[in-house]
């Protein structure tokens, strides 16, 4: 997600000065400048196949090798595949271990890991988007099928030929949040029926553990499955004799949501993903990043996992 946002704001930038410099004008200011490796793994409980690890590397602004050939007449989203590309350390190695039964899970480089997506309003009061596009990323995935057990600990290991780096991490998954129904008693069921033109609250209990949670939601256009919000959500504070050992968790449904059916996803953060996510200190740091070199020397970026429920939200 930082990556995104990186990458991001690097075009923003490049794309709206109206004044053309030489990137080399700031080789002064970041001649000392050594780029770092940097490291995010997402360990994904609910569906251990999408798990992903992103290895890539740090830049100076005025390295001319990633932006020289980056010009007016490329696209955009060219420019981002591009730079992304360019970045990425394809030739580690990483595996996982569950270090409860010993078994060790490889992962494999694939040049087409994930995606995201960017929306596009054309009428803003509308509240699904007119167009939208996909953009696509490399990164490592699991190279066999493999199961996550809660209860177990897991360590990462990263073996960076490029960097003459060894780079581990543990971390431990959460189970997912269990929906709750007005009434609070347990949900159960894919679907979730809301009234349109009300505003709709949802609430669920997660573990202790997940305190913050990533969620999304899609619709549909002619054009296929589109990506309509995503936000943080916080758990709030609650009696631990009503809900001992849990956190209540709260989203609102917007009423301005039109009738039809959309894609809900509630994403579970652990305790080392949510302080990565929610922290406003340097990726680097030692309290918000939990990967160390074989020089104990922390490394820039996360090993977290989160947990997912998947549920088709539909408004009559």
């Amino acid at each position: 997600m930082k990556k995104i946002i990186l990458l991001l704001t690097l075009l923003v930038f490049f794309t709206s000065c109206e004044k053309q410099i030489s990137l080399t004008e700031f080789a002064d200011v970041y001649e000392n400048y050594t780029p770092e490796l940097r490291v995010e793994a997402f360990l994904d409980a609910s569906f251990p196949m999408r798990s992903i690890v992103l290895v890539d590397r740090s830049i100076r602004i005025d390295d001319t090798e990633i932006f020289g050939d980056i010009d007016e007449e490329a696209t955009w989203q060219d420019s981002i595949e591009r730079i992304s590309r360019r970045l990425a350390d394809s030739t580690a190695l990483v595996s996982l271990k569950n270090l409860e039964t010993g078994d060790m899970i490889p992962f494999k480089w694939v040049c087409i890991a994930d995606s995201f997506q960017y929306s596009f309003w054309n009428d803003e009061t509308s509240i699904l988007p007119d167009s939208f596009v996909t953009q696509r990323y490399g990164g490592f995935k699991p190279a066999v099928s493999f199961q996550v057990d809660s209860d177990s600990e897991y360590e990462l290991t990263v073996i960076s030929i490029t960097f003459e780096k060894t780079i581990t991490a543990r971390t431990r998954p959460v189970p997912p949040v269990q929906l709750l129904n007005r009434d609070f008693t347990p949900h159960t069921g894919d679907t979730l029926l809301y009234t349109f033109g009300e505003e709709n609250t949802l609430y669920w209990l997660s573990d202790s553990r997940a305190t913050s949670y990533y969620i999304t939601l899609y619709g549909y256009i002619p054009d296929g499955r589109v990506l309509i919000s995503s936000n943080p959500g916080f758990s709030l504070e609650t009696d631990d004799s009503l809900h001992p050992g849990f956190a209540l968790g709260f989203t609102f449904f917007p009423p301005f949501l039109t009738e039809g059916l959309y894609d809900f996803t509630i994403r579970a953060l652990n305790t080392d993903l949510s302080r990565y996510y929610v922290s406003s200190l340097p990726v680097n740091n030692s309290t918000v990043s939990n990967l160390r070199d074989q020089d104990g020397k922390p490394v820039m970026g996360i090993f977290g996992s989160y947990s997912s429920v998947e549920k088709v939200l539909m408004i009559r």
